[in-house]
């Protein structure tokens, strides 16, 4: 009795927890995270500000394919992944992709505009692997002209930075690498025509590995902390 006891109690004292977690968390706020989940493809059903069933599961499936603890619900990280204000640092946030000066447009991925970003051939996108011990990144600008690739978590501080040869995002962009005499190529286009949230990279042999669209800010950030190697 005395075991039921306390489990009934530490019961409690979670749901306490987490519900005086949600309680700091306005309704305009949850508004903003339902239509950014929308747009980044968890369906949360019409964006009403009520953290309802299906908001839950976009949020735990969302923080699942991008890194982050999958509780289910608002907090800081997940408003940070998604380039919306609030969290810790929101007083005081640090100057975005400071020294490129890039800015996301109306995706949090992108410095496109919805009506351009299907386009896939001008502006910055980025994209990120899932699962595995580490990620690997690729961020395509086509501003720049340039593809750049790296990874996170394995120890490599470097970054390979491969010029695009040619194409879209649409149909298929090519960038060759250039090491002395070598030259390779990869191919990059979207999963399906017009909808640029999943990335394919496909290497000469014909093997492909998924990439799916991950915050612009936070991926330029790892970046510019690498050193770059130009290919």
């Amino acid at each position: 009795m005395r075991k039921l006891i306390c489990l009934a109690i530490t019961f409690a004292l979670l749901l306490c927890t987490v519900t005086a977690s949600a309680s700091f968390i306005s309704k305009d706020t949850v508004k903003e995270v339902q239509k950014a989940l929308n747009d980044a493809g968890y369906n949360c059903g019409t964006p009403d500000g009520v953290a309802g069933k299906n908001t839950k599961k976009a949020i735990t499936d969302y923080q699942k394919d991008n890194g982050l603890a999958a509780s289910g619900i608002i907090d800081d990280s997940l408003l940070r992944s998604l380039g919306l204000s609030g969290g810790e640092s929101s007083s005081d946030p640090e100057p975005a992709g400071k020294s490129s000066g890039i800015k996301t447009g109306d995706y949090n991925y992108s410095t496109n505009s919805k009506s351009s970003i299907k386009n896939g051939n001008k502006g910055v996108y980025s994209y990120r692997t899932t699962g595995g011990t580490y990620y690997n990144y690729l961020i395509v600008d086509f501003d720049e002209g340039y593809v750049y690739s790296f990874a996170d978590g394995n120890g490599d501080e470097t970054c390979e930075r491969v010029k695009i040869a040619s194409g879209d995002l649409n149909s298929v962009m090519i960038i060759t690498y250039h090491d002395g005499g070598d030259e390779w190529s990869y191919g990059l286009h979207f999963k399906w025509k017009n909808q640029p949230d999943h990335l394919i990279f496909q290497e000469e042999s014909g093997f492909e590995t998924d990439f799916y669209s991950t915050d612009l800010m936070n991926a330029i950030k790892l970046r510019d902390s690498r050193k770059i190697i130009n290919y």
